[in-house]
């Protein structure tokens, strides 16, 4: 978490996160760069000194936004906090792994206010769009946090041995936070396991996290996200933490990916690992 990067809109959930990422970037000692992409008729980066005052009206949104990203970065200032901004003119969610490798970003923090029905199908929001695209982890932030400071960091898998990098980047995020980890496993009647079975399949994570575990819980729920819910219901202050395929286009239209679904339909933040290769046959229970 030392080079956080957060696209903003500069709206409510965007503002939740950018305060999140300043509170994660306090306790790193880190740094951000906050981002905002506009769309405009011409090119800005290219023009000739002097001719901005050819377009009153652009002239004066982008001064908007440069003000709003300057008032970002002075809140990061007052918490001690170095960042500075930039704006992506013409650009778009593709263009955020340039970003993040031009700048080595360690993590992304996005608002989201999620998407539901045939927007969720065909197009998403622009949350998941990033979680897909990023080579780095990154935290979804759909509502006002009171504290990073240890929180219940909740590991959500299928406990499958390619699951283990993105458990192992979990415990670094913990450590960080001073948190501890429960591990979680949703058990749907679709792809039911017998508890042996999933027990057998959580011990060398246990193993490994040590004293960092807080606990192993096995959800029986009709829905994965039912029982996600119910899981974090009573428990405040919790980050979702998951791995991700990344899958995009015509694969994720029929395979889906359990991480989007989480992020639209759970309130809580989620923290998204991406899994280096996907396997050639992913099935449908695969997160």
């Amino acid at each position: 978490m030392k080079k956080i990067l957060v696209p903003t809109d500069f709206s409510p959930c965007a503002t939740y996160a950018a305060d999140v990422a300043i509170q994660l970037a306090k306790v790193a000692e880190g740094q951000i760069l906050f981002l905002h992409y506009m769309s405009i008729p011409i090119d800005w980066v290219q023009m000739e000194h002097g001719e901005s005052k050819m377009y009153p009206d652009i002239t004066k949104e982008v001064s908007e936004v440069r003000l709003e990203l300057n008032e970002l970065v002075k809140k990061a200032d007052n918490e001690k906090v170095e960042a500075r901004f930039r704006i992506g003119y013409n650009e778009s969610t593709t263009n955020l792994i340039g970003h993040i490798e031009e700048n080595d970003i360690s993590l992304v923090v996005i608002g989201s206010h999620g998407s539901t029905g045939i927007r969720e199908l065909f197009i998403g929001s622009n949350a998941q769009k990033i979680v897909r695209l990023s080579p780095v982890p990154t935290l979804v932030v759909k509502e006002k946090m009171s504290s990073v400071q240890k929180p219940n960091l909740i590991f959500v898998s299928d406990f499958e041995m390619e699951s283990m990098t993105p458990f192992r980047q979990t415990l670094e995020f913990a450590v960080t936070l001073d948190a501890k980890v429960k591990l979680v496993y949703i058990n749907t009647p679709i792809y039911f396991a017998d508890t042996w079975e999933i027990k057998a399949k959580m011990a060398p994570f246990l193993e490994i996290g040590g004293s960092r575990i807080l606990k192993e819980q096995i959800v029986d729920a009709h829905i994965f996200e039912e029982g996600l819910r119910k899981c974090c219901e009573s428990r405040e202050n919790s980050i979702i933490s998951m791995a991700t395929h990344g899958r995009t286009g015509i694969t994720r239209i029929f395979y889906g990916s359990l991480t989007e679904k989480v992020i639209n339909h759970i309130r809580h933040p989620v923290l998204s690992f991406k899994i280096a290769k996907a396997k050639e046959n992913p099935s449908l229970q695969e997160v």
